[in-house]
C-alpha cells in the first residue's frame, strides 16, 4: 500500500490505496465519499481481528470484480469518531453498504463474507 491524495474532488484527506479498495482513515472522509457516489460498500475492520484479516484478500478480489459497479472502502474501528456510528458496530468484520447520497441500506455483519449477498446488493 501507498499513501496517495484521493481521487475524489474535495476529500483532501490521504488515505491508504489498495488496488481496489480504499482505506480511509476517518469517518469523516468516509462520509464525504458516500456523499458523492451512488454505490458504496465499507467494510469495518481492526488489526487485531482474525476474520478481518481473512477477509481482506477477498474483499479486494471482489471489489475488483465489481469495481465498476460501485466504490469499495475500509476503515479501521480505531479511526471512527462518529461515536453514535461507532455504537452500531457490534461484531467485525462489519459491511455498510450506503447507496442514494449516503442513505444506509443494509448492515450485513459477519464473521467472514457473505459474497453472495453483497452481490445482490452491488449488482441490482
Amino acid at each position: 500500500m501507498y499513501k496517495k491524495q484521493s481521487q475524489l474532488e474535495g476529500v483532501v484527506e490521504k488515505y491508504e490505496l489498495d488496488k481496489f479498495v480504499t482505506t480511509v482513515k476517518s469517518s469523516a472522509s468516509m462520509i464525504e465519499i458516500v456523499k458523492k457516489k451512488s454505490l458504496v460498500v465499507v467494510d469495518v475492520y481492526a488489526d487485531w481481528c482474525g476474520p478481518c484479516r481473512n477477509l481482506a484478500p477477498k474483499y479486494e478480489a471482489f471489489a475488483g470484480k465489481y469495481k465498476n459497479n460501485a466504490v469499495f472502502l475500509k476503515i479501521n474501528l480505531n479511526d471512527i469518531e462518529d461515536p453514535e456510528l461507532k455504537m452500531d458496530i457490534t461484531a467485525l468484520p462489519t459491511f455498510l453498504i450506503f447507496r442514494n447520497d449516503g442513505q444506509r441500506i443494509s448492515r450485513q455483519k459477519e464473521t467472514g463474507i457473505n459474497i453472495e449477498q453483497l452481490e445482490q446488493f452491488v449488482t441490482s
